[in-house]
């Protein structure tokens, strides 16, 4: 069964969420006070809305309180936000996103009844700021609660050694949990064998705590 969505705010955030989420087969209701945000989006969505955000029954009227998931794109209106959340969290809906600006934001809509917020420009510079200093970053996604998965290129000065030899886990408290080649048609090593070389353009799938991993990756540099 296809999961539905709500999408409240259709700025830059919410109207390309509106759009992958449709194109991934998710029925998506779309909702804004602005006619031509809500037109730029009718033909990438199961209902395009122009509604009053403000207004519990129009919201009601819309279908927002069935889904499973509403997601609160409200950038720069952080008194709609709040009162967004405050109704969806009142009217049973389970999954609340919420798009937020700071961390005091993020305390305050989590108190209300959001289940996860998003801070997509903090993620965005912290995500280039880690490809700038570590070039051998190819990926670093959070899993929560303190654990983190990054993907790195195998540095030239490890081609040919193991990961017995590298002995990453013990001197690093990492674990490399794949290894792939630098290449989408090649098969991913799950739980790698510690006793074969690596090759030039291997990537290293590394699981681990937030600091450990990023020292690990720092030391890349090294």
């Amino acid at each position: 069964m296809k999961r539905t969505f709500a999408v409240v705010g259709l700025g830059t955030l919410g109207a390309q969420l509106v759009r992958s989420l449709y194109e991934g087969g998710a029925d998506v209701i779309a909702l804004d006070k602005d006619e031509d945000a809500v037109s730029r989006v009718k033909d990438t969505s199961t209902q395009a809305i122009c509604v009053d955000v403000a207004n519990e029954q129009a919201l009601d009227d819309a279908g927002v309180f069935e889904v499973d998931v509403a997601i609160l794109a409200l950038r720069r209106n952080f008194e709609i936000t709040v009162l967004g959340a405050f109704m969806c969290k009142k009217r049973g809906v389970q999954e609340i996103i919420v798009h937020v600006d700071s961390d005091l934001e993020a305390q305050v809509v989590r108190a209300i009844g959001a289940t996860s917020v998003v801070f997509p420009e903090r993620d965005l510079a912290r995500y280039l700021a880690e490809k700038l200093l570590h070039p051998k970053l190819t990926d670093h996604v959070s899993l929560g609660h303190d654990v983190d998965i990054a993907e790195l290129q195998c540095p030239q000065r490890w081609v040919g050694k193991t990961l017995a030899d590298l002995r990453i886990r013990k001197k690093h408290d990492v674990v490399v949990v794949a290894i792939r080649q630098d290449d989408a048609n090649q098969d991913v090593q799950i739980v790698p064998s510690p006793d074969e070389p690596l090759r030039a353009g291997n990537v290293l799938v590394v699981l681990g705590r937030s600091k450990a991993l990023d020292a690990f990756v720092s030391s890349f540099g090294e």
